[in-house]
């Protein structure tokens, strides 16, 4: 199934600071070195809240509760403050600020269009990068936002140029990208799932300069993309690179050889998973050798979450040296629609 993501922002968004009430847990948080990974939970009550899980120390802690949509966040390398989308009550998306210290909370934008998949720009979260498009334009763009300064502008790679995922490293911004219009063709006007689009991984500065094309990649599908700490691997999450494969992949940056670093096929032979779930979204671990994503475990049966028909999930770590599976994260019955992961 293609993930169809609605877009998002405009260039002439309200930025407003209005201090709103936390559901963060009243347990301390531990602020040991690790890698935090945030974790969407959706029940069957058709609420969602989001969990942070310290993976070196495997603390597990809910940071926001009881949420009427599907909220979704990033933390800072610290793990001390929180960017997180939400909707509240019938309020578009928008962007908030969640200091974990002094659990306020602070609404930074006010849009009636909404933006999504936040990233930092700084360690403070004041200037924070989003997917967003322009109310005039379909095509996903990346948005950036200087809460200080109350400003936002829209980085762009071309006019037809949508972005599908984005990562930000070392004041770099390392983009998956593809053509809007190839896109529209092969999915709505042919109708064809099963073929190709021609991806591009782009780079370019946090200012939106200096841009370049780091690989060409043809697949049926691509959702996510990252890198490893060391910065000398990009990591994908998709479909159809070689032949059918679901899974995810490793490229070495400024190279255009694409490895396959974990597939579905592969882990089914586990006899534990029964499929990846979707989108396809992973972790590279900081010494690069395990792989953390979500997947339903064999023997799972469908439920309903938020209006959507799916399996209840977990999260897992995979050894991918010593080829070992272990399950790091679950909550019975609830189902996993997103993660994202900082490094320290």
């Amino acid at each position: 199934m293609i993930l169809i993501l609605v877009i998002f922002i405009s260039l002439s968004a309200l930025f407003v600071f209005h201090k709103t009430n936390s559901t963060l847990s009243k347990n301390s948080l531990n602020l040991s070195k690790g890698e935090w990974i945030v974790i969407t939970v959706c029940s069957s009550q058709n609420k969602s809240d989001l969990w942070l899980l310290n993976t070196k120390t495997q603390i597990k802690q809910k940071i926001l509760n009881n949420r009427d949509v599907v909220v979704t966040g990033k933390v800072n390398t610290k793990g001390d403050i929180l960017l997180y989308s939400d909707a509240i009550g019938t309020n578009p998306w928008d962007i908030f600020r969640l200091n974990m210290s002094t659990k306020e909370t602070y609404q930074i934008t006010n849009d009636p269009l909404g933006q999504f998949n936040v990233n930092f720009g700084d360690e403070k979260g004041n200037i924070i990068f989003a997917k967003s498009g322009d109310k005039n334009s379909p095509v996903p763009k990346i948005s950036k936002i200087d809460v200080d300064k109350k400003y936002g502008k829209t980085l762009e790679f071309g006019s037809d140029i949508a972005v599908q995922d984005f990562y930000i490293y070392k004041n770099k911004i390392i983009a998956l990208t593809f053509s809007y219009n190839e896109f529209i063709t092969k999915r709505f006007e042919e109708q064809n799932e099963s073929s190709k689009i021609k991806y591009t991984i782009m780079e370019m500065n946090t200012n939106g300069g200096e841009k370049k094309e780091l690989a060409k990649i043809n697949a049926m599908r691509l959702d996510s993309i990252s890198l490893s700490k060391s910065g000398n691997f990009i990591i994908l999450g998709g479909a159809g690179v070689k032949n059918t494969e679901r899974g995810f992949y490793k490229l070495v940056v400024n190279g255009n050889k694409v490895s396959s670093l974990l597939t579905q096929e592969q882990l089914k032979k586990t006899n534990k998973i029964m499929e990846i779930s979707q989108p396809y979204i992973a972790c590279l671990s900081s010494n690069e050798e395990s792989i953390y994503f979500v997947a339903v475990p064999s023997g799972t049966h469908e439920a309903n979450f938020m209006g959507l028909t799916t399996y209840p999930n977990s999260l897992y770590c995979y050894n991918l040296e010593e080829k070992k599976l272990r399950e790091i994260f679950k909550i019975p019955g609830t189902f996993i629609p997103s993660i994202s992961f900082t490094y320290q």
